[in-house]
């Protein structure tokens, strides 16, 4: 199990989590977005938090992952209604031999009947990326979880992970994962050693990561289970949004000369359909950059933000995914991370996340209200944090006007503290 290890903030002249403001700046900007800090006092290390809406019940449910004194993992969920605090912390699952990481972890779902669906991910060979996911369902919004199942049956010592999920109706919900089934080595001949899986040793990615998908509800059997891109990045996060009947997904591609520009794919019916790339970068990079686009939808409105270094430094750019307009840079330079999330913000705008660059070579975490033209009507600094990986991927979920932001940072600038992580939860209003 891997936590990773977080720096201290040097020089970053604030408290931890808070960014330096301009009291200038403050008093010339308008419209603002008021920034509220949730009191959320966890005891054990605590990271890769994530967060989802239940428009049904106004109110938003929280996860995260932590370590306990025996060193495993141990998968938790909280509810915070809207306007409110953070309720009852209850454990979902804990294991030893479980895959934690920064970039690919837990998230929930909520399906139409009101069922909650997570996962976490299990190791399943000696490989530093062989892992399972391990699918879990809690009718009761978690105060009990079902025993676990794997929703993929290729049982390769591989990666699967990087899950998004979105209810379907009644007690469905669709799942897709990056998927390393086809990654694994040929087998040797008769006499040769496998220098893989088979003998232990690591299973070199000599194959295509693929995309994959299928639909799950009460019963646990899976339907409509199916290749989406048999070739796509091996590290990259992807998201998932409910239009109706249909479901978009985004995720970046992988094109046999090296080009991972982002790509979408429409389902409906039991069945995806390509759709190409949001927009075209052109980057082509020989190695997953493990930065993937966010996708957030209203109505008919769809809007997608990615990173991209298609054009030299780090760009975060936003499109809608229908639109035939060029994408709009949110923020482009040295020192932007990008790890982007995005939802709808009220009747016409965007709320939208990202690292971007900071003061004093820290890293801001960057809230922007971008109007429905994608223009940033509204940005402001949540955080300043270390650079790395120990920061993981900020995500937002929102209901109507109101947004709940959660992110992992070092409990303290220095000594012991500096390196143990613990989640952040701020609520966004305009």
């Amino acid at each position: 199990m891997v936590f990773a290890s977080l720096a201290a903030l040097a020089g970053c002249g604030a408290a931890p989590g808070e960014p330096s403001a301009s009291p200038a700046a403050d008093a010339v900007a308008a419209p603002t977005l008021d920034v509220q800090r949730l009191a959320f006092a966890l005891d054990r290390p605590a990271a890769q938090p994530s967060v989802v809406a239940d428009a049904a019940k106004a109110r938003f449910v929280l996860s995260w992952q932590e370590r306990d004194a025996e060193g495993c993992a141990v998968l938790r969920t909280a509810v915070l209604p809207a306007g409110g605090e953070i309720g009852e912390v209850r454990d979902v699952a804990r294991g030893c031999d479980w895959f934690v990481n920064w970039a690919d972890f837990p998230s929930v779902v909520i399906a139409d009947n009101g069922d909650w669906w997570t996962y976490y991910l299990q190791k399943s060979g000696a490989s530093t990326y062989a892992y399972d996911i391990r699918l879990v369902r809690s009718e009761d919004e978690g105060r009990t979880w079902s025993a676990p199942i794997t929703p993929h049956d290729d049982r390769t010592p591989t990666e699967h992970g990087f899950v998004s999920m979105v209810p379907m109706g009644g007690d469905r919900v669709l799942l897709a994962w990056l998927d390393g089934r086809n990654t694994l080595p040929p087998a040797p001949a008769a006499g040769h050693d496998a220098h893989g899986a088979a003998s232990g040793g690591h299973a070199h990615a000599e194959g295509p990561m693929s995309l994959r998908s299928a639909e799950i509800g009460r019963d646990f059997v899976l339907r409509h289970e199916q290749e989406v891109d048999g070739r796509v990045c091996s590290c990259c996060p992807t998201d998932l949004v409910r239009r109706d009947d249909e479901a978009l997904l985004v995720y970046r591609d992988r094109s046999e000369d090296e080009i991972r520009d982002v790509h979408a794919a429409s389902y409906r019916d039991g069945r995806w359909r390509l759709e190409g790339a949001v927009r075209t970068d052109g980057w082509r990079i020989e190695a997953c950059p493990v930065n993937g686009p966010a996708l957030a939808a209203r109505g008919e409105a769809v809007v997608s933000v990615w990173p991209t270094m298609a054009s030299g430094p780090l760009e975060v750019k936003a499109a809608a995914i229908s639109g035939a307009l060029g994408a709009r840079v949110l923020e482009g330079g040295e020192g932007v991370l990008g790890r982007p999330d995005l939802a709808a913000w009220g009747d016409t705008a965007w709320l939208t996340v990202w690292l971007g660059a900071g003061a004093e070579r820290a890293t801001a975490l960057r809230a922007a209200v971008l109007d429905a033209d994608l223009q940033p009507t509204v940005t402001r600094d949540l955080a300043l944090l270390p650079p790395g990986r120990g920061t993981g991927m900020p995500r937002v979920a929102s209901l109507g006007r109101e947004a709940i932001v959660v992110w992992t940072e070092p409990k303290g600038t220095e000594g012991p503290d500096a390196r143990v992580g613990t989640v952040q939860v701020r609520r966004l209003r305009p």
